[in-house]
């Protein structure tokens, strides 16, 4: 499965819960896993889940933390 799919499944199959019912907060929790996902997506773009390393995530959640 491409990451780029996953993460468009993903988002439809758990999205709808971080909308919540309205509430700000819960549009914002949304809106955050949209962004990471795009980020995925950016940076896994291409490759298949199977192929992504335990390196590959050590290197995605270091680059995040300190651009944060």
């Amino acid at each position: 499965l491409p990451i780029d799919e996953m993460c468009t499944i993903y988002l439809e199959k758990c999205g709808p819960d971080f909308k919540g019912f309205g509430s700000k907060d819960s549009r914002n929790a949304y809106n955050h896993l949209r962004l990471r996902l795009e980020r995925l997506k950016k940076k896994w773009s291409g490759k298949y889940v199977d192929q992504i390393t335990k390196l590959d995530v050590r290197d995605l959640l270091t680059t995040y933390s300190v651009g944060s």
